[in-house]
Protein backbone atom coordinates (compact mmCIF):
# COMPACT_ATOMS: atom_id res chain seq x y z
CA UNK A 1 0.00 0.00 0.00
CA UNK A 2 1.37 3.39 -0.96
CA UNK A 3 -0.95 5.61 1.10
CA UNK A 4 -4.53 6.13 2.19
CA UNK A 5 -7.05 8.89 1.70
CA UNK A 6 -9.98 9.13 4.11
CA UNK A 7 -13.43 10.55 3.45
CA UNK A 8 -16.00 10.70 6.22
CA UNK A 9 -19.65 10.25 5.31
CA UNK A 10 -21.67 10.54 8.49
CA UNK A 11 -20.37 7.70 10.63
CA UNK A 12 -18.76 5.88 7.71
CA UNK A 13 -15.17 6.27 6.67
CA UNK A 14 -13.94 5.35 3.22
CA UNK A 15 -10.26 4.68 2.78
CA UNK A 16 -8.83 4.57 -0.72
CA UNK A 17 -5.78 2.37 -1.00
CA UNK A 18 -3.43 2.93 -3.89
CA UNK A 19 -1.09 0.13 -4.84
CA UNK A 20 2.11 0.55 -6.78
CA UNK A 21 0.81 -0.96 -9.99
CA UNK A 22 1.24 2.23 -12.01
CA UNK A 23 4.46 4.20 -12.43
CA UNK A 24 2.81 7.49 -11.35
CA UNK A 25 2.16 6.06 -7.90
CA UNK A 26 5.88 6.09 -7.12
CA UNK A 27 5.61 9.89 -7.18
CA UNK A 28 2.70 9.95 -4.74
CA UNK A 29 3.56 9.73 -1.06
CA UNK A 30 0.61 11.52 0.50
CA UNK A 31 -2.60 13.33 -0.38
CA UNK A 32 -0.85 16.62 -1.27
CA UNK A 33 1.13 14.86 -3.99
CA UNK A 34 -2.07 13.81 -5.76
CA UNK A 35 -3.14 17.37 -6.53
CA UNK A 36 0.38 18.23 -7.65
CA UNK A 37 0.81 15.22 -9.95
CA UNK A 38 -2.82 14.63 -10.95
CA UNK A 39 -4.69 17.97 -10.80
CA UNK A 40 -8.43 17.60 -10.36
CA UNK A 41 -8.42 13.94 -9.31
CA UNK A 42 -9.21 14.66 -5.66
CA UNK A 43 -12.09 16.99 -6.55
CA UNK A 44 -13.49 14.39 -8.97
CA UNK A 45 -13.17 11.66 -6.35
CA UNK A 46 -14.96 13.73 -3.71
CA UNK A 47 -17.69 14.51 -6.25
CA UNK A 48 -18.12 10.80 -7.02
CA UNK A 49 -18.41 9.96 -3.31
CA UNK A 50 -20.97 12.76 -3.02
CA UNK A 51 -23.28 11.62 -5.83
CA UNK A 52 -22.80 7.88 -6.31
CA UNK A 53 -25.93 6.93 -4.31
CA UNK A 54 -28.18 9.45 -6.01
CA UNK A 55 -29.33 7.15 -8.86
CA UNK A 56 -30.96 5.00 -6.15
CA UNK A 57 -33.00 8.02 -5.02
CA UNK A 58 -30.80 8.82 -2.04
CA UNK A 59 -29.65 12.36 -1.25
CA UNK A 60 -26.08 13.43 -1.92
CA UNK A 61 -23.57 12.46 0.75
CA UNK A 62 -22.22 15.15 3.04
CA UNK A 63 -18.69 15.20 4.40
CA UNK A 64 -16.82 16.32 7.47
CA UNK A 65 -13.61 18.33 7.21
CA UNK A 66 -15.10 20.57 4.48
CA UNK A 67 -14.93 17.58 2.10
CA UNK A 68 -11.14 17.72 2.14
CA UNK A 69 -9.43 14.30 1.99
CA UNK A 70 -7.29 13.62 5.04
CA UNK A 71 -3.68 12.54 4.78
CA UNK A 72 -1.91 9.21 5.18
CA UNK A 73 -1.15 9.61 8.89
CA UNK A 74 -4.79 10.39 9.64
CA UNK A 75 -6.00 7.34 7.72
CA UNK A 76 -3.43 5.03 9.29
CA UNK A 77 -4.37 6.23 12.77
CA UNK A 78 -8.03 5.41 12.09
CA UNK A 79 -7.09 1.96 10.81
CA UNK A 80 -4.89 1.32 13.85
CA UNK A 81 -7.55 2.50 16.30
CA UNK A 82 -10.27 0.37 14.71
CA UNK A 83 -7.97 -2.65 14.55
CA UNK A 84 -7.08 -2.24 18.23
CA UNK A 85 -10.79 -2.00 19.12
CA UNK A 86 -11.57 -5.10 17.05
CA UNK A 87 -8.72 -7.10 18.69
CA UNK A 88 -9.95 -6.02 22.12
CA UNK A 89 -13.49 -7.06 21.27
CA UNK A 90 -12.42 -10.43 19.88
CA UNK A 91 -10.20 -11.19 22.88
CA UNK A 92 -13.06 -10.96 25.37
CA UNK A 93 -14.49 -14.17 26.81
CA UNK A 94 -18.05 -13.01 26.19
CA UNK A 95 -19.11 -11.08 23.13
CA UNK A 96 -21.47 -8.11 23.65
CA UNK A 97 -25.14 -8.90 23.15
CA UNK A 98 -26.06 -9.37 19.52
CA UNK A 99 -22.48 -9.76 18.30
CA UNK A 100 -21.56 -13.04 16.67
CA UNK A 101 -17.94 -14.11 16.31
Amino acid sequence: MKFCISFYDGIACSVILLFEAYEILFQLNDVDDIEKEMPGLLAATVEWFKIYKMPDGKPPNEFAFNAKPKNRDFALEIIKTLNDQWKDLMSRDNAPDGLAR
